[in-house]
Formats: structure tokens, sequence, C-alpha cells
């Protein structure tokens, strides 16, 4: 989530309040797909692969397509790489038993609000 709302401050051509918002599918579709590819190869390096790959295949598709921009465009992208990643997560959560039991151990580990 951090990783999203960072993207609020960044200068990706949004041009009013709307756009800024909408411009936020990309960093969290971004971010679904390297957890997903972490997930599933069990390495950070494949997340840092992701966000490389990113950013180098956004500059060579604007380089060919410079239409490839504005809101229609961000919600597009955002929403096919969340669509990706939450498949790799899936797909790495049914797939190994120490993904499974980490989740588990993180969600038990947290701490009831008292009142």
């Amino acid at each position: 989530m951090t990783f999203t709302v960072i993207h609020l401050v960044s200068s990706g051509g949004q041009q009013n309040a709307l756009e800024r918002v909408i411009y936020l599918c990309l960093p969290f579709g971004f971010s679904l797909l390297a957890i997903g590819a972490m997930l599933l190869t069990g390495s950070l390096w494949a997340a840092i692969g992701v966000h490389s790959g990113i950013h180098l295949g956004t500059a060579a598709a604007m380089a060919w397509l410079p239409a490839v921009s504005g809101p229609a465009w961000w919600a597009l992208a955002g929403g096919v790489q969340a669509a990706l990643g939450l498949t790799l997560i899936v797909t790495a959560r049914r797939r190994d038993p120490a993904v499974q039991r980490r989740a588990r151990a993180s969600r038990s580990t947290k701490t009831p609000i008292r009142r």
C-alpha cells in the first residue's frame, strides 16, 4: 500500500486530483505483480526484475506509441498487472505450503484491538 500511495506525488502526467487517483492503478497493479513474482519464485530478485521490466517496457512503448499514457491507459495497464499479480499470488499460495504457513503465521501474530 505504501508503494502505491507514494505515487500520489509522482509526475506521471496527471493533470488534476482525479487523474492522480486513477494513476494509482499503475503502481497498485505493479506492486501486486511484483509480490506475486516474489512469492512464486521465492526471490526478491523477481520483484526487482518486475520493477525494472515495467519501467523499461513503458519507456519502449512510449517511444513507439506516444499516445500510451493518460487515465485510460493507467487504468487498463494497472488492471492487467493486478490480474496477473493476483494470479501469481494465488498460484504461489496453492503450490507452496511454506507460503501458506507464512501467511497463517503473519495473521496469527497480529495483536487484537482492545477496547
